[in-house]
């Protein structure tokens, strides 16, 4: 997403076929681990001065997968995460 700019993912339904076509769905969200490789990857971008997709269309299709549940682990240990 990151090489598309964000003209092209400014729009979540955009976003969210993208998602889709990379196997991530309502029906298989995101892993924690595959939703924090993604906002690391901006952190990186942005850092680095690159151009960014847009970030408000992503937040908002990766909340659109938070289920009324938490995904996290009973015991969560950061050091599972790496």
């Amino acid at each position: 997403m990151l090489d598309l700019g964000p003209d092209i993912t400014s729009d979540p339904d955009s976003v969210h076929a993208l998602m889709s076509r990379f196997g991530i769905t309502a029906e298989s969200p995101p892993t924690v681990v595959q939703a924090m490789e993604m906002i690391s990857s901006l952190s990186r971008a942005a850092v680095e001065g690159r151009t960014l997709c847009d970030v408000n269309a992503l937040m908002t299709v990766l909340t659109s997968f938070v289920r009324t549940s938490c995904s996290l682990p009973v015991s969560y240990n950061a050091d599972d995460m790496s």
